[in-house]
């Protein structure tokens, strides 16, 4: 009985038996995508391994000297994160950009590596005066690399050559042209790092005004026992507020006291 004459039984359909022609037809395809897939993932982790090979800061010392500003501003941010002295120089070079965000980019920069290689340029760039915010990013800088030694102990554990604060502190003494220079430290008195804030309270014991007593009360609550310390000294040389001091009693106060109501006339009193 031949296969075209085989029986179908009642109630069944007859089928045939074939491959799917599209699954044929794919199957090639997918595979050449699984291929393409394959290649793209090895293509990407080669990428990644030889990212970790390449020195990020050197890799962005190099984005650093392109002249777009964007790529310029983004490769400094990288640089103060990894905080390697070898991004100093080409940092430095950077404080002379003609765009005033590139600079302050730079000068704050510095201050997060800490190099005292940067100390120079940042006084530097407090003494141009001719730009406010540059200066005070600079005043702030410097405070954060001198609150660490030349050696890299930080100051709070006590430097065994203590020259460059008290430098700094003269320095900053004769900085006349900016004018609130004593009002720029203050607020370094509430730096995260204890080191920037026990700097900050000692430089104040040498030019602090009365315009940064409310810092200093402040500094006086201070977690660490050393700024605390340091903020009670600064306050004990400024004296009494002005507000406490008692008024001066002059003998025509005494004769001719003020009337309640300061817009009447003065009148002598009567003595008799």
């Amino acid at each position: 009985m031949g296969r075209d004459n085989f029986p179908v039984s009642p109630g069944q359909p007859e089928t045939k038996t074939s491959n799917n022609p599209l699954i044929v037809e794919d199957t090639p395809r997918i595979r050449r995508y699984s291929c393409f897939l394959v290649i793209i993932v090895l293509v990407v982790a080669a990428a990644a391994f030889a990212v970790t090979l390449i020195d990020p800061v050197e890799l962005n010392i190099k984005l650093l000297a392109m002249k777009n500003p964007d790529v310029k501003r983004y490769a400094i941010k990288n640089l103060a994160r990894e905080g390697d002295s070898r991004a100093v120089g080409p940092l430095v070079r950077e404080c002379g950009h003609p765009y005033e965000s590139i600079r302050i980019a730079a000068v704050l920069a510095l201050g997060e590596i800490g190099s005292h290689d940067a100390i120079v340029t940042l006084e530097v760039m407090i003494s141009n005066g001719k730009d406010y915010d540059l200066s005070y990013c600079a005043v702030k800088s410097l405070l954060r690399v001198v609150a660490h030694c030349a050696d890299g102990t930080p100051r709070g554990e006590g430097c065994p050559d203590d020259r460059t604060a008290v430098e700094l502190v003269e320095f900053l003494k004769h900085r006349s042209m900016l004018s609130h220079v004593d009002y720029i430290v203050s607020e370094s008195l509430f730096d995260e790092d204890v080191n920037v804030r026990i700097l900050a309270a000692q430089i104040l014991a040498h030019i602090a005004t009365e315009g940064v007593r409310g810092s200093l009360e402040d500094a006086r609550e201070d977690e660490d026992g050393r700024v605390r310390k340091a903020a009670d000294r600064v306050l004990t040389r400024l004296g009494d507020p002005p507000s406490t001091r008692p008024e001066p009693m002059y003998p025509d106060d005494i004769l001719h006291p003020p009337l309640e109501n300061e817009y009447h006339l003065r009148l002598p009193l009567n003595l008799e």
